[in-house]
């Protein structure tokens, strides 16, 4: 069962791993108090934090009780993969031999080793609520095919009052784990915010410094989905229930290694990466025409750009804290996320929220809400923001899919299959998804390797008789693609299979080697992205995928067969 609930859910079905938030949280922290001057002012006197030189990171000293140094960054990689609410996350910090402490402990075996993380498998016997949690979570991810506006439109304003009352807190994490990672940072950021001016409002320095400690404990809440917002596996995957059975997990682990073109609100444009790829140069040597001009920063400018996000984030938080301690009232908070226009809460959440100018747009962005139309027209900036033309046949290779196939005559043997076969395509073991020099397709051969089940119902025709027949088989599929221009590629693919030939009441052991071409790619009749009333009929009227097989078995004559496929699901 755990093997199969792993096969269902990206790995991880959250974004980046663990030690990956965790450095980028630790980094962000410093460079955040780096920035904020003076150590004397009344901010840095309320700080929840001191400095431990063993880990080189702030701690927080209420949540490090046992023997384990909390830092910013643990909170960010530890929310919502491991527990549902900040609340429960310090609750579970504080009790003794907890399950997160324990989980914190495995991942530090896993950093010496130079590992992002502990696997799966370790983590589920841990905690066994980790993969049921990342299967049901939604939060994680963007809303694939609709745009910022839609990703902010459930947002609640009465939420960020309720979210600081630990009566109502979980009611509302609840509903907002079944929304999507911008509106999760939104709103828990917002609450930390409210919670950031109350402490700046606060004239007693405990009451003061312990309001603070839960700005920093929600807004490391928060930022593990503002970091999250960067992983291209989470751009590009939708997430509901039958997708997650279909293509959550080859889609997400296929664009978390290749990655993906993306734009944020400040008209940069540039290639975000997923999983285990945080901070990884991705062979940038490549670029340079000498050794000397070879540079390894400390953190690769899209590494960077998301440390830079969550130093803005907590930014934030000292900005409200001096508004703080001027204000007559907690207005702000609401007011930030919530103007008098409801058709201008966009804009006005990626002013007020300066870490969301730094994030990916979701595709389909309306550009001019976000930035000047002198960037909203620029040509790259438009197509960064664009779906990817090719993530429908990225998909149809790297998802699980169910295939029908018939058979016919065109083909001339003594003995012919005529009938139908099911299909399931299975997993991703190996591909090859290259660029050319410009950074376009034409010219390249692209292949995919996975796992293949089939049963075939039908009878075979030979000029002795008619006998009917069944099949059951497993084996390996392949496809090669070659893209003869940016858009448009000859596609082939080939089944190997092996396994029970039943006919005439007898059963035989067979090997049955297939090979196909698609054409509809070739004649750029892109038919995965209609709708499914649309896509069957299409295939059926335009053969846009046809085979030829052979089955061998031992004592027989070899049976061949002809045919269309037809894409069922994927």
């Amino acid at each position: 069962m755990l093997v199969a609930l792993m096969l269902l859910v990206p790995r991880s079905a959250f974004a980046y791993y663990f030690h990956e938030h965790k450095r980028i949280g630790n980094a962000a922290m410093s460079m955040f108090l780096r920035s904020r001057g003076a150590a004397t002012s009344p901010f840095w006197s309320r700080l929840p934090l001191t400095y431990d030189s063993a880990s080189a990171t702030y701690t927080f000293p209420l949540l490090s009780r046992y023997q384990t140094s909390i830092g910013y960054g643990t909170i960010n990689a530890l929310s919502g993969d491991h527990t549902v609410s900040p609340l429960a996350l310090q609750e579970h910090l504080l009790t003794p031999n907890s399950k997160v402490l324990r989980v914190i402990a495995l991942q530090e075996q896993f950093a010496a080793a130079h590992y992002a993380s502990a696997p799966d498998g370790a983590l589920a016997k841990l905690d066994p609520a980790y993969l049921t949690l990342a299967m049901r979570n939604q939060s994680h991810f963007y809303w694939y095919g609709k745009g910022a506006s839609e990703h902010l439109a459930p947002f609640d304003s009465s939420d960020i009052d309720r979210l600081l009352s630990p009566a109502h807190a979980q009611a509302v994490l609840n509903r907002l784990h079944g929304t999507n990672a911008l509106t999760m940072y939104v709103t828990l950021h917002a609450a930390a915010i409210r919670a950031a001016e109350k402490a700046g409002r606060e004239p007693d320095a405990v009451a003061s410094r312990e309001w603070l400690h839960y700005a920093f404990l929600y807004n490391g809440f928060a930022d593990h989905f503002l970091q999250d917002a960067f992983s291209s596996g989470h751009l590009l995957v939708r997430r509901t229930m039958l997708a997650m059975l279909v293509n959550n997990k080859s889609l997400h682990d296929f664009y978390s290694e290749h990655g993906t073109r993306v734009v944020n609100a400040n008209g940069e444009v540039w290639t975000a990466f997923g999983d285990e790829a945080f901070n990884q140069p991705h062979g940038a040597y490549l670029a340079h025409g000498s050794l000397r001009d070879i540079r390894y920063p400390l953190f690769t400018p899209e590494a960077q750009r998301i440390v830079n996000a969550v130093t803005a984030s907590l930014g934030d938080l000292a900005d409200a804290f001096e508004r703080g301690r001027s204000l007559a009232d907690d207005s702000l908070a609401r007011a930030a996320v919530d103007p008098s226009s409801p058709t201008s809460r966009t804009s006005h959440v990626f002013r007020q929220f300066r870490a969301l100018s730094l994030v990916p747009l979701p595709y389909g962005t309306v550009l001019q809400d976000l930035m000047p139309d002198s960037l909203a027209r620029r040509v790259d900036i438009q197509r960064a923001n664009q779906p990817p033309y090719l993530r429908e046949f990225v998909r149809s290779r790297v998802a699980n899919s169910l295939v029908l196939g018939f058979t016919n005559r065109v083909v001339s043997s003594p003995e012919v299959f005529l009938g139908a076969d099911l299909r399931m395509n299975l997993g991703l073991l190996r591909s090859a998804y290259r660029f050319n020099d410009q950074g376009n397709k034409r010219g390249q051969l692209d292949s995919w390797h996975g796992y293949t089940a089939s049963y075939s119902l039908g009878r075979v025709v030979s000029p002795r008789d008619t006998v009917g027949t069944w099949a059951l088989r497993v084996g390996m599929r392949s496809h090669f693609d070659y893209w003869v221009s940016d858009e448009r590629f000859a596609g082939m693919f080939v089944y190997s299979e092996i396994g029970m030939d039943r006919r005439a009441n007898q059963t035989a052991f067979a090997f049955t080697p297939q090979a196909g071409v698609q054409l509809g790619s070739l004649l750029k009749i892109n038919y995965y992205t209609m709708p499914a009333w649309a896509r069957l009929p299409a295939q059926l009227l335009l053969p846009l995928k046809f085979r030829v097989g052979t089955i061998v078995a031992a004592g027989r004559r070899p049976t061949s067969f002809s045919g269309v496929e037809v894409d069922l699901l994927f």
